[in-house]
């Protein structure tokens, strides 16, 4: 075991000790209806009714019902990557063996693993620590990295994203080099039907490259075909072109001579074994790239060839769900249907039109058995058709809790109500205890669409105080919203310069219609300190607390943004913790908390009116170390000048003073513990609660902890079984008891108390 896993492990035994009044806590999702991308769906051969799907953040999905119901299968991925999939492979000799290859993007580098399970998804275990993988890049689009061979069931070949190819003859269970390090590899696939053949494509240009040290990496614009005839022993080279960009492959099951592969966007056909190509289909031009997303074909369907349009489509005569279907094997291509939208059944709320419904497909897939029925995946879960794509059934997208969110909220005036934000989509709302989440209405915008911010009133019934944002891009528009009907409507009260963005909105305790706001982006352009007397109609800008030298919020952006926080390195704003760094007073209307990640916590005790530092004593540049980030300020609502800060890596700090002086709290050594998310008070005013996140700079395992003391004891209540899941939110009903937590990738969940 090298140093790295040791330390990571003895971290388990350090973080989580026991409290001496101990709660039990049954953990459960929450259902809302999908709402994660889906790159990859897969079908056991030996049990048609059991598939699995593979998700950019969210891990594995297994349903055991033919795609009706899904539920994630992550029980052993404790490393912060491992729900970031980029491949998936099962055993058609024995369907119980499957590997997944994982990875992600930090500090210039990709990194990843492979990981195999015997036991059907069960449990999982690291068998490769040397490929590398990007499950969240620009190419989970594309064909699979890791392939089972159909002849035996030892051999297991996987492509990588630079570190080359690596084949195993034990059943992954050990692994070695088989060459073309440094290529950034598409697809490798063993052919079905010629024992030995594999083909291996790579691609002209290096995703993400901007965020990447190229240094060993070949990024020269010429994509590469590749052919094995002896199981990965060797490799010839069919193709080096600079205008091929191999992304997945599908071949005849009749001529294994006849193939079809996916390069620079366009369906390319050969008869010769992949030495020469053609066009034969080129799709049209979409908004996130042009041409096609995929090549697929059925052992049972002779000439038939299927592929999409990446979608939403620029040409409005583009059918909204452009299913293709080639009955000449790829010669000439013909829509599978011209859909409606009342073709599509059983979707979310969230699911208002057909443009959704279809849009960002990424695979599609027919039944080994029965061919009348179908399946595509695409940006918000898996559909399925019973009559050979006529209509398609979305069932809900049940179980596929892949969504990345902000932060929840409980509902101070309603007991059993509850809210959270989240990324594609403006916000969701539970009536039940969190059980089932429905989606908000969102503003008739055409940029606007994300979630960020989120205050219920505890003053007016049904009044909500939000904001939104056009993620990625926030310069494409950021607002206050307002709702009067709990979410029903709602209204765009202002809209803020281009590159803002509402970090946090807090609502007075005393003051009726007093909300105060933290937006950040640019200083010049409006970021500061926002406070609305009206209801949140109307914002005005407040004198900034920040030091003069900070122009742009975060200060350290690049170090926030793109490396500690993300979901991926390249989605700037994607799931960034929203309404965790400003805190209201609960006993003085004009005390106000701010925190800024790397710069301090800073107070107002006259409205905004002039601020001071709190930060003396808090881990901010401790020795040098830029780690430590400040990530949430919560006050205490029972007791007078009492708050907590939460770090990344520097655990949960208190003051019992106004921020005069500080103690450290949990851990109370040099553990790392990030304290991403932080409650006081729940059932009891002496409760907290820790959510605690796993990052690539500061690995500790994904956990939620509790203290029934304010802090002297404390015991871990959250479930192994859900993997290495991203906590990003934490809120407690104080009527119920029920704990929820949200997170980046794996959706919202409640705990029930024993």
């Amino acid at each position: 075991m090298n140093r790295h896993l040791l330390l990571f492990f003895c971290t388990i035994v350090v973080v989580f000790s026991s409290a001496s009044n101990k709660i039990e806590v049954e953990w459960e999702h929450s259902y809302n209806g999908g709402g994660g991308f889906i790159p990859g769906i897969f079908q056991d051969v030996q049990n048609p009714e059991m598939l699995y799907a593979r998700s950019d953040v969210g891990g594995i999905f297994k349903s055991i019902d033919g795609g009706k119901n899904w539920q994630e299968i992550n029980k052993g991925c404790n490393r912060y990557y491992q729900h970031q999939v980029r491949s998936f492979a099962i055993s058609k000799h024995n369907p119980n063996v499957m590997f997944r290859c994982s990875g992600s993007l930090n500090d210039w580098h990709v990194y990843g693993d492979i990981m195999k399970s015997k036991d059907g998804g069960k449990s999982w275990y690291v068998v490769n620590d040397r490929a590398n993988f990007f499950g969240n890049g620009g190419e989970r689009f594309n064909g699979e990295l890791i392939d089972v061979s159909p002849f035996d069931s030892l051999s297991v070949v996987s492509g990588s994203f630079s570190k080359g190819v690596f084949i195993s003859r034990n059943e992954g269970e050990s692994w070695q080099s088989a060459g073309l390090k440094g290529y950034p590899i598409g697809f490798v696939k063993y052919h079905p039907t010629v024992k030995g053949l594999i083909y291996l494509g790579t691609h002209k240009k290096i995703s993400q490259s901007e965020f990447l040290n190229l240094s060993g990496m070949i990024n020269d614009g010429k994509g590469r075909l590749y052919r094995s005839n002896d199981n990965g022993v060797n490799w010839q080279l069919l193709i080096e072109s600079e205008n091929d960009d191999f992304q997945h492959i599908a071949f005849d099951y009749q001529n294994p001579e006849i193939i079809y592969t996916v390069s620079n966007d366009v369906v390319n056909k050969s008869i010769d074994g992949g030495k020469r190509f053609k066009v034969v289909f080129t799709g049209v031009k979409a908004l996130y790239g042009k041409g096609m997303a995929y090549v697929y074909t059925h052992p049972l369907l002779p000439g038939k060839v299927f592929s999409s349009h990446k979608t939403p489509a620029i040409d409005s005569s583009i059918p909204d769900l452009p299913l293709m279907v080639s009955d000449d094997m790829g010669e000439h291509w013909h829509y599978l249907s011209n859909y409606t939208f009342a073709d599509i059944k059983d979707v979310p709320a969230y699911v208002k039109d057909l443009k959704i419904a279809g849009s960002g497909i990424a695979k599609f897939m027919i039944d080994i058995i029965d061919v009348n029925k179908m399946y595509y995946s695409q940006w918000w879960g898996v559909c399925r058709s019973d009559d050979g794509g006529k209509t398609w059934s979305a069932n809900h997208f049940n179980g596929l809790t892949t969504t990345c969110i902000e932060n929840v909220k409980v509902d101070p005036l309603t007991p059993e109500k509850s809210y959270f934000t989240c990324a594609d989509v403006a916000g969701f709302c539970s009536t039940n205890d969190g059980k089932t989440y429905t989606a908000l209405d969102r503003p008739n915008d055409e940029f606007i669409h994300s979630g960020t911010a989120f205050a219920p009133s505890r003053h007016k019934k049904d009044l909500i105080v939000s904001g939104i944002t056009s993620w990625p891009k926030s310069q494409h528009g950021s607002a206050f919203i307002r709702s009067e009907n709990g979410g029903k409507k709602f209204e765009i009260a202002q809209k803020l310069e281009s590159g803002q963005f509402v970090q946090a909105i807090k609502e007075s305790y005393q003051t009726p219609g007093t909300f105060f706001a933290f937006v950040d982006g640019i200083v010049a352009k409006g970021a500061g300190i926002y406070k609305s007397i009206d209801w949140g109609k109307t914002w005005q800008q407040l004198l900034s607390p920040f030091p003069k030298y900070i122009s742009q919020l975060p200060n350290r952006k690049h170090w926030v943004e793109f490396e500690l926080l993300p979901i991926t390195s390249y989605q700037q704003k994607n799931v960034c913790g929203c309404d965790a760094l400003m805190a209201t007073d609960p006993f003085d209307a004009k005390t106000i908390y701010v925190g800024e990640w790397t710069e301090g916590i800073f107070k107002t005790t006259n409205g905004g009116k002039s601020w001071e530092s709190i930060s003396k004593g808090l881990p901010f540049h401790i020795h040098n170390d830029s780690v430590s980030t400040l990530v949430s300020v919560t006050c205490d609502e029972k007791r007078p000048g009492v708050l907590y800060a939460g770090f990344v890596k520097s655990g949960l700090w208190r003051s019992e003073n106004g921020g005069k002086s500080w103690t450290k709290i949990y851990p109370t050594d040099t553990t790392n513990f990030n304290a991403s998310a932080v409650v006081v008070g729940g059932k009891s005013p002496d409760e907290i609660f820790v959510a605690c996140e796993p990052l690539y700079w500061s690995e500790v395992p994904s956990a939620i902890i509790y203290s029934s003391d304010r802090g002297k004891t404390w015991q871990k209540i959250s479930d192994d079984r859900f993997g290495s899941v991203r906590w990003k939110g934490l809120a407690v009903d104080k009527t119920t008891g029920t704990i929820h937590a949200v997170s980046d990738g794996n959706g919202c969940f409640y705990g029930r108390r024993k």
